[in-house]
């Protein structure tokens, strides 16, 4: 073991991360999946990370950065994660409640099967994005679209 970093190694899989501070922590291709969080990770980095089926729960990630990272199946709820950045994630089935995004950014993301509850989007922003079958209050948002469109006298290309 690395005295001067005892976490040196890619594998902290079904652990639990309860009331730590691991703010500023850098993470780079760990194995986090099936693990528990509770804890304080604002700027936060985690890069090249496996994280599927992992919870995060009452947490602080302002301005949490997640890159090229797999979060397939994981639930976030009671979440700050204002300022925070997402990219080049897998986010297939993933379960968000009580969430605080301001300035949050997602970009090169699937979203396939996301869980919204409780959030808040006002002044949120949706660019060149696939909508096929997203439902908003039980909604297709193509029928909602088609709806708007008609409204203003044109048609949906």
């Amino acid at each position: 073991m690395n005295q001067a970093n005892p976490f040196t190694g890619p594998q902290l899989n079904d652990a639990v991360y309860e009331k730590a501070s691991m703010t500023n922590s850098k993470f780079n291709g760990v194995d986090f999946t099936g693990s528990f969080f509770y804890a304080v990770l604002s700027n936060v980095r985690f890069h090249d990370c496996k994280m599927e089926d992992v919870e995060f729960d009452d947490i602080n990630l302002k301005n949490a950065n997640f890159n090229n990272i797999n979060l397939s199946g994981v639930k976030f709820r009671n979440i700050n994660f204002v300022n925070a950045d997402v990219s080049e994630a897998n986010m297939q089935g993933v379960k968000f409640g009580d969430l605080t995004m301001k300035n949050a950014s997602f970009n090169n993301i699937d979203c396939s099967g996301v869980k919204f509850q409780n959030i808040n989007f006002a002044d949120a922003e949706i660019l060149d994005a696939n909508l096929e079958g997203m439902k908003i209050d039980g909604i297709l948002v193509s029928e909602l679209l088609d709806a708007f469109q008609a409204q203003k006298g044109g048609g949906r290309s």
